[in-house]
């Protein structure tokens, strides 16, 4: 479905090939909701998320939290800004949902981590909700 996966790192761990894997189907429920929700145009939504996708599996595979705390950041000033429809950490959250449905336990466990790492780090921490 999406080119754009393919330009993130690509990496030989048992964690990028679970996310990896499941990227499309991922993209494409993930997308469908948030962009049914908001009233957004599914392509554009699912281009953002593998966006968003890319630059996570390129934190995971580096053990690295600063791509997506960058990437995180980049959204929310473009949100801000008015040009981003959805503020990032909402859209993690929407995301969040897929991955339980999707990934393997160790996967979703690892990504919520991450996602710990980046809010505590980046300028947005308080936009993402306690769970």
């Amino acid at each position: 479905m999406l080119e754009v996966g393919a330009t993130s790192l690509v990496r030989d761990s048992e964690l990028c090939r679970a996310l990896q894997s499941a990227q499309d189907v991922i993209v494409s429920e993930a997308a469908y909701r948030i962009a049914t929700t908001n009233g957004e145009d599914v392509q554009q939504v699912a281009v953002e998320i593998g966006w968003l996708l890319a630059y996570l599996n390129d934190s995971l595979a580096t053990d690295d939290a600063s791509y997506m705390v960058n990437y995180m950041q980049t959204i929310q000033q473009r949100f801000d800004a008015g040009a981003a429809s959805i503020a990032p950490w909402h859209t993690y959250l929407l995301l969040a949902e897929s991955f339980e449905r999707n990934l393997p336990r160790y996967a979703v466990q690892a990504i919520a981590t991450l996602m710990d790492t980046a809010a505590s780090t980046s300028q947005t921490r308080s936009r993402l909700p306690a769970r």
